[in-house]
């Protein structure tokens, strides 16, 4: 499965520009959370077959304050605190506690996600450049992840190890392949080995398209069943996401999200 991807890349012929997979990488980066100045996330629509729902990110003083989840004709507000003191907590609801320190050309945060005062995750960061690394950890399962995303060549890359520090982790690999003709667009390749799904791994999983604005720019991630849109701004401008009407329904073991709107599920 490796060589036919490894062979897949080699042939892939990418445009010099990169848009599509660095796009990408920016979304998932949390920049923002440090850079003062750097592009950010205003917000996100999600659909599933007839159902959709969306994320809204509330800024204050160039700092994430809240995040607005808009579902099931319902809103949840997820609070945020830049800050090392957990005494700064309600222990109502959801909230986050992001702290952040640099040394030399790499930065670090962490990311504390409480429920009803609990701590339910915690997350490391670290970016370097065009590298990115989250160690997650879940307290209720006492489990670890492991996750970095980098370029080599003209790919991106993302490695996913599951059951971090234990005897039996479970690697795999996700590829960010740009079309041989549009920089615009790009595709992703899985490289899972311990997944049960009868997949070609030479047949794209997710399409990506990234698409300019005149206040920054919005990324598509989709296939057939699933659409993700994510709406990035530059500093001091805003955008409104489209309103969007509520149909989803929040399985009973979502628990949280994290930064990206995604559901977290404890067991």
């Amino acid at each position: 499965m490796k060589r036919i991807l490894f062979s897949l890349l080699l042939l892939a012929g990418f445009a010099a520009a990169n848009t599509c997979t660095q796009a990408w990488f920016e979304v998932h980066n949390f920049s923002f959370l440090y850079k003062k100045d750097a592009i950010h996330i205003d917000s996100i629509y999600y659909k599933e077959y007839d159902n959709d729902w969306s994320s809204k990110y509330i800024y204050k003083n160039n700092q994430l304050e809240s995040i607005v989840f808009n579902l099931d004709r319902s809103t949840e507000i997820v609070s945020v605190y830049i800050s090392k003191d957990e005494s700064v907590l309600v222990e109502m609801g959801e909230e986050l506690l992001i702290s952040d320190s640099t040394a030399g050309d790499t930065s670090y945060f962490t990311q504390k996600v409480f429920r009803d005062g609990k701590l339910v995750q915690d997350i490391i960061h670290k970016n370097a450049g065009l590298y990115s690394s989250e160690l997650s950890y879940n307290p209720g399962g006492n489990k670890y992840d492991f996750t970095e995303l980098f370029f080599r060549n003209d790919t991106l890359v993302l490695r996913f190890i599951d059951n971090y520090y234990t005897d039996s982790p479970e690697e795999s690999f996700t590829y960010y392949v740009e079309d041989s003709t549009d920089d615009l667009t790009c595709y992703e390749y899985k490289d899972d080995p311990s997944s049960n799904e009868s997949e070609n791994p030479s047949t794209p999983k997710y399409t990506l398209t990234y698409h300019k604005n005149s206040q920054g720019y919005s990324l598509k991630y989709f296939d057939k069943k699933y659409l993700s849109e994510y709406f990035m701004v530059y500093p001091n401008a805003t955008t409104a996401i489209r309103k969007q009407r509520p149909a989803v329904k929040i399985s009973p073991k979502a628990r949280y999200f994290d930064l990206l709107g995604r559901y977290k599920f404890m067991k």
